[in-house]
């Protein structure tokens, strides 16, 4: 092994890990996938995709003028090495983004790939991806499940090679579905004609075909539902609000939450996206993220703005932007995953700890587990 000169040593060193030359680049990416309005989840993965790539540059003493050529691929392929199958394709989709970006500010350089690579496939995937994401507007997910049914219809209907996209037929669309169906009893998924009726509209939009097969995509029959909506009146809303208020932090916290789902008709995942920013005081307004990174401007009513000023002046901790910052229910899977018998690992993924540490707080919790592991208190006389 050649041993370096410990001038060049200190040289990559000082690069790396005191200069914290990715760290600039880091703060801007996330902050640009903040703008674009991507969602709070995406951009969490997104988070410990890019720390998982920057941990690598600094283990190997990697400098700005070092991610280059092959270089880069080694990176990306270890990185995706230490991701769980189930977020892998959500994690190349991040970590190739970063590398976009590292690129466009001169700090990183893709290796050189030949146009001939690109099969008429892969042009239509990334042509198809660019549709959805920015005509559309889809999320990742919906945009992953898209994709995916893009990749299932063509190996159904040509094989390995895209075929001619006009030859395709209502026929084949039918034979495709009915080969999803299957084996399976009663079949009420509709999410597959969705999917397909996106792609072929794709495919009419962008000139691919002569015709507009989405509108010859059979509905999934759905029955009819008999009885009303079930719902609350007014007196057990007020019962299920007033249930929740106490004095201390998570019970302010809790009553602020309640007030915004009951007054407003807020969806869960729309009021944890509350950013305090997203507030208007003076004019009495709330911005609501919702579904497909639609964001609507709503009054805030006099009693639930209270409970949110009570919350933040009373109970809120911490610097995060994000209004709501405790998390009761997390803690609570958690310990309830552990006393199941869940490792410290499964409950890291599961509630996307960037760090092991972090998971660690939650072992003093399995009392039983913890009993098994201490040492016997020495009796009187019993230690020599």
């Amino acid at each position: 092994m050649k041993l370096l000169p410990t001038s060049e040593i200190h040289d990559r060193r000082t690069q790396t890990d005191e200069a914290g030359w990715l760290d600039p680049h880091r703060k801007a990416f996330i902050e640009q996938l903040s703008a674009d309005r991507y969602s709070i989840d995406v951009i969490r993965l997104c988070e410990r995709t890019i720390d998982c790539f920057c941990a690598t540059v600094v283990e190997r003493s990697l400098g700005s003028t070092d991610i280059r050529g092959p270089v880069v691929e080694d990176l990306r392929n270890a990185v995706l090495r230490t991701v769980p199958e189930r977020t892998r394709t959500h994690a190349r989709f991040c970590l190739g983004r970063f590398l976009q970006h590292l690129v466009g500010a001169g700090a990183a350089k893709l290796p050189d790939r030949p146009v001939s690579e690109l099969t008429a496939m892969d042009r239509m995937r990334e042509e198809y991806d660019a549709y959805l994401r920015h005509q559309r507007g889809m999320s990742e997910a919906t945009i992953y499940h898209c994709m995916r049914f893009l990749e299932r219809f063509v190996t159904f209907r040509f094989g390995k090679t895209l075929g001619d996209l006009n030859s395709i037929t209502p026929d084949d669309i039918v034979a495709f579905l009915c080969q999803l169906k299957k084996g399976s009893q009663s079949y009420r998924d509709k999410t597959p004609p969705t999917h397909l009726r996106n792609l072929f509209k794709f495919l009419f939009w962008s000139g691919k075909t002569k015709r507009n097969l989405a509108t010859s995509i059979p509905r999934v029959a759905q029955p009819q539902p008999t009885n009303l909506p079930r719902y609350l009146t007014p007196d057990e809303v007020q019962q299920l609000i007033d249930s929740v208020r106490t004095d201390d932090a998570i019970g302010r916290r809790n009553y602020a939450m309640l007030m915004l789902i009951a007054r407003l008709g807020l969806r869960a995942p729309e009021v944890i996206a509350i950013q305090l920013e997203d507030i208007d005081w003076r004019a009495g307004e709330i911005l609501i993220r919702g579904k497909g990174k639609l964001h609507d401007r709503m009054p805030l009513p006099a009693d639930a703005g209270e409970a949110v000023v009570d919350y933040i002046r009373n109970a809120r901790v911490g610097n995060s932007r994000a209004l709501f910052v405790l998390a009761l229910l997390r803690h609570s899977l958690a310990t309830d995953m552990l006393r199941n018998g869940a490792s410290l690992d499964e409950i890291g993924d599961v509630l996307r700890h960037r760090s092991r540490m972090t998971t660690t707080i939650y072992a003093k919790h399995d009392i039983e587990a913890l009993r098994s592991v201490a040492r016997v208190w020495p009796a009187q006389g019993g230690v020599r």
